[in-house]
């Protein structure tokens, strides 16, 4: 079995395509990585700016309608514009936890306007945002700009969810189609069966071999990025709270359901391409017949297929950023149908024999 797995991994890693293909995609997130960087550091000058703005409006409409509004509302704008001019003092001098305490105190002013002042979705929105700044204050993290944060821990959960879900498997699909398909065309594949391993021990080195070489592939080009964004600055904070299915949650955490996730699509994912090249002695029409899969099932809009039939598309959960919109409901459907699709791979080919009256037993042993 080692010296089979042995033989896998020797011969993909010998294949110049496959060292262009990783040197390929950490090149791409190395580019990510310098363009985030750079409009990572025009954010901070970016909400000056629109704090200026915001008083400058302020100043202005009480000055020119202070003779036509009520008190109450003259009072709740000079309350609002002397919270923002207390934003952008603490902003300028660096000090977050004063920021976010003056945002606290600017949203609760908002928030306890009467209904016919505020909507009912700002007030929505006001309340979300009062929550993630008291869990920063109680947890004493600072605040960054979510999006395009550069530290190591938002980096790999933006490259996780932004990347992952396209092209990680496309990729992927070329690398395990070595594996499998192209040893029908270059013809080792007899060579493997003329040696005294079995049937079941050849498919399951293979198996094995596909999941480690993905996962290293996989592990060692989002490292990279990470390495680097840690470095330059800092790994961040993995505790960093962040909304999953409507409940708060942190990086941390749902980077662990998200990898998870991962795993159980790359097994499919194998399972798949080993089921095509069972059937098909070309190794590049199993690899075009799963990208076309992939790619027919990942961009199809998903209006067009009923929420009941949709849950049962392992294909589905390829878009593991819906993880984040959905919850922990996602990630447990996800689990189960991706490991009930992979065993049917898996058992098809060797029922099939069986059906037909042949030998069952013929294929493993």
């Amino acid at each position: 079995m080692k010296n089979m797995m042995r033989f896998e991994l020797k011969k993909s890693v010998s294949i110049r395509k496959n060292w262009f293909v990783f040197i390929a995609l950490v090149f791409v997130f190395l580019l990510y990585f310098g363009s985030l960087n750079n409009v990572n550091q025009k954010q901070w000058a970016l909400e000056e700016r629109s704090l200026n703005e915001q008083i400058r409006l302020l100043n202005d409409s009480i000055r020119h309608e202070k003779s036509e509004v009520s008190t109450d509302a003259m009072s709740f704008q000079m309350e609002e514009l002397k919270l923002f001019q207390k934003i952008l003092s603490a902003h300028l001098s660096g000090d977050w936890k004063d920021k976010a305490a003056a945002e606290i105190e600017m949203l609760d002013l908002r928030i306890n306007q009467s209904p016919e002042m505020v909507a009912d979705e700002v007030r929505r929105v006001a309340e979300e945002r009062v929550d993630f700044l008291t869990i920063l204050l109680t947890d004493s993290i600072k605040p960054v700009y979510e999006r395009t944060s550069v530290d190591g821990a938002h980096l790999l959960w933006n490259i996780s969810l932004l990347f992952l879900p396209v092209l990680f498997y496309l990729l992927f699909f070329i690398l395990v189609g070595d594996i499998y398909g192209y040893e029908q065309e270059g013809g080792t594949i007899r060579l493997l069966r003329s040696t005294p391993y079995s049937q079941l021990m050849i498919q399951s080195s293979k198996w094995i071999a596909s999941l480690v070489l993905s996962m290293l592939y996989i592990l060692i080009t989002i490292t990279i990025p990470f390495i680097i964004g840690s470095l330059t600055n800092g790994v961040g904070n993995f505790s960093y709270p962040i909304k999953v299915g409507g409940e708060w949650s942190t990086i941390g955490a749902t980077l662990n359901l998200v990898w998870l996730l991962v795993l159980a699509t790359l097994i499919f994912s194998i399972c798949l391409i080993q089921f095509i090249a069972y059937f098909m002695k070309s190794g590049t029409f199993t690899i075009f017949l799963g990208m076309t899969l992939f790619l027919v099932f990942r961009f199809i809009p998903e209006n067009l297929i009923p929420t009941n039939v949709l849950q049962w598309i392992p294909f589905y959960y390829f878009k593991v950023n819906i993880l984040v919109d959905v919850g922990n409901d996602f990630f447990r459907q996800g689990m189960f149908c991706l490991s009930l699709a992979s065993v049917a791979l898996l058992v098809i080919p060797y029922v099939i024999p069986y059906i037909r009256n042949k030998t069952f037993w013929y294929r493993i042993t």
